[in-house]
């Protein structure tokens, strides 16, 4: 910040104007964290259960400083931009659906490892929930991937043999599969733990979208919403509800005049039904893929 815009800031603060940088980073710093403000009181015991377990000294003989002792609370402090492996970062176990179909397995880590470092951080927090890289050697809880069986489905549309190799079908594995991580880690929201996710209004939304849907379809139907109060008139048409209700309480009248008077009822003659098939409904079937689970 220049000089002539902290100067500006510390007017619009109402803070001292001799202050420095250094100075009211000080004096924010102690307003939030220091033993008068609100939480100082539980930092003061965090630091003292923390201290009779490791003590300040002793971290210091060791060779521990405070941003060794920041990543290993907070994780890796990697910049956004640099790149890794997940698999070397992570200890990965598949299932054997994944591990012995070799194509799906060796396009799956080209795609992954392939991806820019910021779409690695939002696959790693896709699957865990986070996109900070533990450190090495740390347990952690299982995260698990479940991945359609991407070949299985590709070979059997192209009527080919799974174990046989094909580079045409394994290049178009790798667009499918890139495809659909990118879809997956770009296109998700509302699991996370850093904090709250961006969600916002997305109920209300689909509420107004929903709304907007309903409207539209008594448009097209010229048929009116209960929720909006309308009352029919005893002049306006009557809805397709309605008529549809006028000739159930028809046929039930009828009904019982039948069964008072059953020599005046003449006779009817309901044709059988047509014998229902079921044949057409299976030509577009297509089997499932089966899916394999990538724990990390």
């Amino acid at each position: 910040m220049k000089p002539l815009d902290f100067a500006q800031f510390l007017k619009y603060e109402g803070a001292d104007d001799a202050l420095s940088v250094e100075a009211y980073i000080s004096n924010v710093l102690e307003e939030k964290f220091g033993p008068a403000s609100g939480i100082g009181w539980q930092l003061q015991i965090i630091r003292c259960g923390f201290t009779r377990v490791v003590g300040i000294d002793l971290l210091g003989s060791v060779g521990i400083s405070e941003a060794d002792l920041v990543e290993s609370i907070c994780g890796s402090s990697s910049g956004p931009s640099d790149d890794f492996f997940i698999n070397e970062v992570f200890r990965v176990v598949a299932d054997t659906d994944f591990t012995d179909c070799q194509p799906l397995m060796n396009v799956f880590w080209q795609t992954v490892n392939g991806f820019e470092p910021h779409l690695k951080r939002k696959l790693i927090k896709f699957v865990t929930g986070v996109d900070t890289l533990p450190l090495a050697g740390t347990e952690t809880c299982d995260n698990t991937l479940e991945l359609p069986n991407y070949w299985k489905a590709l070979c059997w549309r192209e009527q080919h043999d799974e174990h046989e190799a094909n580079s045409k079908l394994e290049e178009k594995l790798k667009l499918l599969l890139s495809k659909k991580l990118y879809d997956a880690v770009e296109y998700s929201s509302g699991y996370g733990l850093d904090g709250t996710s961006a969600v916002a209004d997305v109920l209300t939304g689909k509420a107004e979208y929903e709304k907007l849907a309903k409207e539209e379809s008594y448009d097209s139907l010229d048929i009116p919403a209960l929720s909006d109060g309308y009352l029919l008139d005893k002049d306006a048409p009557l809805s397709p509800q309605r008529l549809e209700n006028d000739e159930v309480e028809t046929d039930a009248a009828l009904a019982a005049d039948s069964e008072a008077n059953p020599a005046e009822s003449p006779a009817v003659d309901v044709p059988p039904r047509p014998e229902e098939s079921y044949e057409d409904d299976y030509d577009d079937w297509e089997e499932e893929p089966v899916t394999s689970d990538v724990k990390f």
